[in-house]
């Protein structure tokens, strides 16, 4: 059975979550960069199989480019999170809170 839309917003918000801990290199957040825009598109659309396909590309572009969690309550920029990656979370998270409200809302 496919996954629901909810579901694959749940894994959308995790990851985004996850993201905001990792440290990479400076030059391998544009792979990161890249699928959170297709990642917004795919909410956007209500694509459950393409939010879940772009969270698994996050997800790998975090360990082919060896992202290590972070521990502490350093800021983005103490992290190396660039400015408009992280932005791009925020606003991304936001989208799928949305999104997953609305859902809420739909089955009551």
């Amino acid at each position: 059975m496919p996954p629901s839309f909810a579901e694959s917003l749940a894994r959308a918000a995790d990851v985004l979550e996850r993201v905001r801990r990792w440290e990479l290199p400076e030059h391998s957040w544009q792979a990161v960069d890249d699928a959170l825009a297709e990642l917004e598109h795919a909410v956007a659309g209500g694509d459950a199989h393409r939010v879940l396909l772009t969270v698994s590309r996050i997800e790998l572009s975090g360990v082919i480019r060896g992202a290590s969690p972070m521990v502490g309550g350093r800021s983005a920029e103490e992290r190396g999170i660039p400015g408009p990656v992280d932005k791009a979370v925020t606003r991304i998270g936001v989208v799928v809170e949305q999104a997953r409200e609305g859902g809420e809302r739909r089955r009551d």
